[in-house]
Order: C-alpha cells, then structure tokens, then sequence
C-alpha cells in the first residue's frame, strides 16, 4: 500500500481488480481495506474499478461505499450483438444442425439466450456450444428440446463439455486430460510448441506432431486460442474452479511430474532444445505429490 500512495504523490491514477469475487471470501474484507485506506489517503484523485459477481458479502460492503453500479442490463446491447454474431458463425461453419436452421428456430435460439444469458458471456458461448453438439442435436425438435431445459449454471454447462471429452477415443482422451491437467498445475505459461511436444512424447502411441488446432479440438472450448497468443490458457477462470473440483484432477501433479519426465528422458531434438519446463519444474511437481502417489506411479522409482 505504501508503494501505491507514494505513486499517487505524484499522478491521479485508477485501480482495476478484475475478478474481486475470485478471492477467498475470508480475504476479500482485507482488500475493501486497503482500497478505503488508499482512497482517503492518496493526495490525488484516485478511482476503483472492480468487476464481480454479486456475491452478498461484496454487494453488501459495496452498498456502503460511494460508488457507480453498472449492471448486466447495461451490456444488454453487447450480449445482444455477441449472440447475433456467434449463432451466425455457428450457422455459418455448419456446426449447428449441418448449417440447416430455419429463421423460426433461429428466432428462438436469440429469444432464450438474451433472456437468460444475464450478461455472461461464457453462459452463452457454452450454451451454444451445447446446442451444436453433432451428437445430441440431429433435429431442429432436439434443439427446441434443449432450449427448454437450458441449464443455468456455468457448472452445469462444464460437465456437459467435459462429458463430451469423455466420449472422444481413448487417445484423444488421454490428450485431451493431460492438455487440462497441465495447464491446471503449470509453474508458469507454457508456450504452444512446447506444451504440444509435451503432450506428444508422453504419449507413447503418438508418433507425430501434434496441431494445435487438433488440441483445441478434442479439449472442447476449456482451452482458448485468439491466434495471437504464445501460450495456451483456459478460456476462462471459472473452466480453473471447475476443474479443481472434479475427482479426475485430483493426481494431476502427479501425472504432470510423469508427463515431465517422459519429456526429459524423450531423445534430444534440434528444434526441441528451448523447451526448459520439465527441467526446471520437475521437481515442483513432485514435490506437490503425496508418498501414496508416488508408490502408485512407480515409473520415478523405476
């Protein structure tokens, strides 16, 4: 804190906290603190930006604080216009119900997703998702089935998209979970050649490359890519929450410290000699398992 009032001596400034509901709850007084501090403080004007859920203990400490409340009707507009743009590429890359959707079912698809969409934008990239999924959806009656019975939560809508990982083959399976696991415990951002490379020569029956766009794939929409960036990261903190409660991810250390391993002990290659994580990290994942763990994967011992 003293640092940011030392700054403010000098220059007005603004402070942004994305995600203020992200924090433990037991913690997030802690931070109202400060900012109240820093505020009556500064010798300069200083403004708070703060982006959250309304979780009560934060709506309730905000009620007391002067401040201006921009709620999910006011990017009403900007939900409407993201929704319109998405269905039509969904449309258009005929990955809903083969490109075959008439206006009526169009109509209605727009309808339900503003009424309930509640400005997340997630929801509505996952709900469409959803619909366009060639398994399930083969007729415009299963889509206006599944609008009726549109599942609310984010988490809902997850373990729709991870049940649909653990319908792929078994390889793509495999690829798919060591992808999540990966990034689920990663010591820090792993760049896209690399995390691919690590991929592919811990999985011994893989005996090519790897694409990203394969990756992006068979992880159905928890990774996300703009193009632009070097290094892979879920689409969104709450894919993190979502993941860290699932059983399925409760050895990921472990078979990330495997993963490493496998990239260590893999014949050394030309266009492979930058990639440093398994040796730098290694052992930080092994010494976030537990002994039990370690007897089970015998092949660090071996």
């Amino acid at each position: 804190m003293g640092l940011i009032l030392k700054t403010l001596a000098d220059n007005p400034a603004t402070i942004i906290i994305d995600a203020l509901d992200e924090l433990r709850a037991d913690r997030r007084h802690e931070i109202f603190e400060y900012l109240d501090q820093i505020v009556k403080q500064s010798p300069n004007v200083v403004k708070v930006l703060l982006t959250s859920r309304n979780d009560g203990d934060i709506v309730c400490r905000l009620d007391t604080t002067p401040n201006v409340y921009i709620s999910a009707q006011e990017n009403r507009g900007d939900i409407e216009r993201f929704i319109d743009a998405e269905l039509d590429k969904a449309i258009t890359q005929k990955r809903l119900l083969r490109g075959h959707v008439s206006a009526d079912v169009q109509r209605q698809i727009t309808f339900e997703l503003n009424h309930r969409a509640d400005g997340m934008f997630r929801w509505v990239s996952l709900q469409i998702q959803n619909l366009c999924d060639p398994q399930r959806m083969k007729l415009e009656e299963d889509v206006l089935h599944e609008l009726r019975h549109l599942p609310q939560s984010l988490s809902d809508l997850y373990k729709i998209a991870f049940d649909q990982i653990c319908q792929l083959g078994p390889w793509s399976y495999e690829m798919a979970m060591g992808a999540l696991q990966l990034l689920l415990v990663a010591g820090r951002p792993i760049a896209w050649p690399e995390i691919l490379h690590i991929l592919q020569v811990s999985h011994s029956i893989i005996q090519r490359p790897i694409s990203r766009e394969e990756l992006l794939d068979i992880t159905c929409n928890f990774i996300d890519d703009d193009g632009k960036q070097e290094c892979p990261r879920f689409a969104h903190q709450s894919v993190r929450e979502y993941l860290e409660t699932r059983p399925d991810f409760a050895n990921a250390e472990a078979n990330v410290a495997y993963m490493c391993l496998r990239q260590i002990a893999a014949p050394n290659e030309a266009n492979t000699s930058d990639f440093q994580y398994p040796t730098l990290y290694l052992c930080d994942h092994l010494a976030a398992t537990v002994p039990e763990q370690r007897v089970r994967h015998l092949w660090w011992t071996s």
